[in-house]
């Protein structure tokens, strides 16, 4: 193990932190965001997946500790917040859903509604 080795983390910007919107979400919502931030790089037997074209494939197993209805409840929030868009959806357990991250919470925000 090399002795100065990055440690991985997850950015999240002021603008989002700042955000109306990002506050407003729920504390599972939250971390179902933070948890779609880390499965961006995910490495899987060695390969980077989630990298290339923007797409995201997510499902509940990502949320580690989370319950099921509270998963399905806080993609439910991300989506209709602006966060994230339905692109493929899974079918569960196996097969995971494809979503892409999506700024539209930033119009929401400014327009006051959604």
């Amino acid at each position: 193990m090399a002795k100065y080795k990055t440690k991985q983390f997850v950015k999240l910007d002021y603008e989002l932190l700042d955000n109306e919107m990002w506050q407003g979400l729920s504390r599972p919502g939250q971390q179902a965001y933070i948890y779609f931030k880390r499965a961006r790089n995910k490495r899987s037997r060695g390969k980077v997946i989630n990298h290339d074209n923007g797409y995201i494939k997510f499902g509940y197993s990502d949320c580690p500790g989370m319950a099921k209805h509270t998963f399905v409840d806080a993609i439910m929030e991300l989506r209709v917040n602006g966060f994230i868009q339905l692109i493929k959806a899974g079918q569960f357990p196996n097969i995971k859903a494809v979503y892409a991250l999506i700024g539209k919470w930033r119009e929401y925000s400014n327009s006051g509604t959604h």
